[in-house]
């Protein structure tokens, strides 16, 4: 699998579409940017997007883009979940759990967010962080330890 550089929306675009508008063939949204008095039209395909920000550094290529292929999958659900609420006036138990997905997908892709766990990971609270996130069943504080990203 070869590393190909990508464009990726720091808010989804998915979640974008929702307030765009055509223009020609092209949605765009109207920015308000701060201390102008006016509004721009911005294509939503470029629109808060950096290349390859997400992307995992690892040896190992399935990882590289696992964020982002994660989301593309999660991020099929919402125009569904919209789609329930609009039809039903509420949600399923299956369309509840792909809105708290999707919430914790838009949380993610915050800088803020991403500063803060970097911080934690670079900080003495780093073990203790690291010992409650990664808690499973099978594993011990050995084998968290372990892990490389320990």
């Amino acid at each position: 699998m070869m590393h190909t550089d990508q464009r990726q929306h720091i808010i989804s675009k998915v979640y974008l579409k929702q307030f765009s508008f055509p223009i020609g063939n092209t949605l765009k949204i109207s920015v308000l940017q701060a201390g102008k008095k006016f509004t721009q039209h911005k294509n939503i395909n470029s629109f808060n997007t950096l290349i390859n920000h997400f992307d995992i550094k690892s040896d190992n290529p399935e990882i590289i883009k696992v964020f982002e292929n994660t989301s593309g999958l999660l991020e099929t659900r919402y125009p569904q979940i919209i789609d329930e609420l609009n039809n039903n006036k509420t949600l399923t138990i299956e369309y509840t759990s792909y809105l708290f997905q999707y919430i914790a997908n838009l949380i993610v892709r915050s800088d803020m967010w991403r500063k803060n766990i970097i911080m934690i990971l670079n900080d003495q609270r780093k073990e203790n962080f690291l010992k409650t996130i990664l808690r499973r069943n099978e594993e011990t504080e050995e084998q968290i330890k372990n892990l490389d990203i320990y």
